[in-house]
This record gives structure tokens, sequence and C-alpha cells, in this order.
């Protein structure tokens, strides 16, 4: 699939994960944060238009 092709889903590509290591343990602390995308959009609509 071509980034031109048209999409019914929501695609996003630079998710955020957050790990803390304390002691040798690796603890998940936030997985796929798009937060800072929102003003962005996604790949589906790269362009900035609302879909």
């Amino acid at each position: 699939m071509t980034l031109e092709a048209e999409k019914d889903f929501e695609l996003f590509n630079a998710g955020v994960n957050i790990f803390e290591i304390a002691d040798g343990v690796w603890t998940l602390k936030q997985w796929g944060d798009v937060r800072h995308l929102k003003e962005m959009g996604t790949m589906g609509n790269w362009e900035g238009k609302v879909l």
C-alpha cells in the first residue's frame, strides 16, 4: 500500500514508548503515546487534513 492509497484507518507511525530501568529491571511506563502528533494528523491524512 502506498502513502497515496486511500485508507479507512488511522496509522500512527511515531508513538512514544517510555521504559524505566531500576536495579536492572525494565518496566514499561507508557506505550504508543501519540499526543505529540495531535496537530499533525496521521499518515492517512499526512497533508494535515482532517478525514
